[in-house]
């Protein structure tokens, strides 16, 4: 392979490589490189693709385990490969999970000046996020391109980035001074450790989920910063069973919420003081058991927006629903699987009883709900 000193494209996507031959940076001319593996012992170092000044497209790193020295990451040189990502295609560093066990550190693809998209998988050992994933050159601006991040172990500054997806982390942690000015998406599963979340952390954020978050117990925005998240529409909790609190003056701090979804968290208790945003349109409670038994509290008359209203899986003693606890605007109500739910309005419920076991959809009249409600359906 040493000897083929002309060779512009090299193509390993779907051959069982174990390790790059040795003395790959003598391919000065080579274009293409789909894989670039790094053995245990023997092969190429990562340093050797600080020879390759014309690689470009879309490259893979795979054994980042096996670097024994952070100076043959710098060595790389990454960030003078500014034909790599120009046609659109990502840099993905990928471990199987089997491989993983020792890799500690990531190489310096902070300084890639067309670095849109970076996929980081089963590092489970990642420890930290040092100045290598960065970059050494402290002149030019770290990931200046990233749009999106699905990252599985740390969590690096950058400023441009607009999504983030981070899973599976059991030691996930925000720095106090920590800010992504631009993240439009944030995804956050499985991660444990997490007990709160700032919401102050991301201005510019649309839409959060975060799903089976075990240990996680309230989102905050601080009223004494000022914070006010504009664009923030859609969160989704799901599977959060500890979660607790929503941002206290949330009414205020997020003016744009329009949907809202709160599912299988059971220790919920209660809206924040003030209610919900004005603007929420959907508002669906699934299996917050502890929530739904205060629904009486749920102040949802100043929410003169809200059209969708969806209560599940509630097994506490929820007998009855005053219809007057739900403002004008409602159009569609969702009760499903409500087993003590026994009346409406303060109106018996036996006349639509058997409805309730057949999936059945209910038009209801005018005397029985408020202006412009146009459909009951109810589910059991």
């Amino acid at each position: 392979m040493r000897r083929l000193i002309n060779l512009r494209h090299l193509d390993t996507t779907s051959s069982p490589v174990k390790e790059m031959l040795p003395q790959m940076c003598n391919l000065k001319q080579l274009q293409t490189l789909t894989d670039f593996v790094l053995g245990e012992r023997t092969g190429s170092s990562i340093s050797e693709l600080g020879d390759l000044q014309q690689l470009g497209g879309k490259l893979r790193i795979f054994g980042l385990q096996n670097i024994d020295n952070v100076q043959d990451v710098l060595k790389a040189n990454l960030r003078e490969k500014a034909n790599l990502n120009d046609d659109g295609d990502e840099i993905l560093l990928i471990e199987e999970e089997e491989e993983s066990e020792y890799c500690l550190l990531l190489p310096a693809v902070g300084q890639l000046p067309s670095l849109r998209e970076l996929s980081v998988e089963s590092f489970h050992a990642l420890e930290r996020i040092g100045a290598e994933f960065y970059g050494s050159d402290s002149s030019i601006t770290p990931f200046q391109s990233l749009e999106t991040l699905s990252f599985n172990g740390g969590l690096p500054h950058c400023d441009s980035m607009e999504t983030l997806e981070i899973e599976l982390c059991t030691k996930l942690e925000f720095p106090g001074n920590y800010r992504c000015a631009s993240l439009r998406k944030l995804k956050i599963e499985a991660c444990d450790s997490l007990s709160s979340l700032s919401l102050d952390y991301f201005p510019m954020l649309k839409k959060l989920v975060l799903w089976e978050c075990r240990n996680l117990e309230s989102l905050t925005c601080s009223k004494e910063t000022g914070t006010v998240l504009h664009y923030l529409g859609s969160p989704r909790l799901v599977f959060c069973k500890n979660f607790k609190s929503l941002p206290d003056h949330m009414h205020r701090l997020l003016p744009s919420l329009t949907f809202m979804e709160l599912s299988t968290c059971p220790n919920i208790e209660s809206f924040p003081e003030g209610g919900l945003p004005s603007k929420l349109d959907e508002l669906l409670s699934i299996k917050c058991r502890k929530l739904e038994a205060q629904h009486k509290h749920w102040d949802l008359q100043g929410v003169t927006s809200l059209r969708t209203l969806n209560v599940s899986d509630c097994d506490a003693v929820l007998d009855s629903f005053p219809m007057g606890l739900i403002p004008s605007s409602i159009a569609s109500f969702k009760l499903h699987n409500l087993p003590h739910l026994k009346s409406l309005n303060g109106s018996p419920f036996s006349v639509l009883h058997p409805l309730i076991n057949y999936h059945w959809f209910a038009v209801v009249s005018s005397s029985f709900c408020p202006k412009k409600f146009c459909s009951l359906l109810l589910t059991g």
